[in-house]
């Protein structure tokens, strides 16, 4: 599945890029290559809930992404 949704958000711009527009990856720690979604999009936040819909189903009241620490660079473009 996670290949699935990484294809997919690639495919649909759904992620965070380097600024020769490739996907940005983390460079280290326990994200490593890592993806990171673009949360200013509209399109990939509401995808990334419907997956997690079920989780508020039953109760959830929140998410903590984390990683956020291991994000460099000043030339990354959503």
């Amino acid at each position: 599945m996670k290949d699935l949704d990484e294809a997919y958000m690639i495919e649909q711009g759904y992620i965070v890029k380097n600024k020769d527009g490739s996907p940005y990856r983390i460079p280290e720690n326990w994200f490593t290559d890592s993806l990171l979604i673009d949360f200013t999009n509209q399109e990939a936040k509401n995808w990334w809930f419907e997956k997690r819909q079920y989780l508020l189903d039953i109760g959830v009241d929140g998410f903590k992404t984390d990683g956020g620490e291991m994000v460099y660079g000043k030339e990354l473009v959503c």
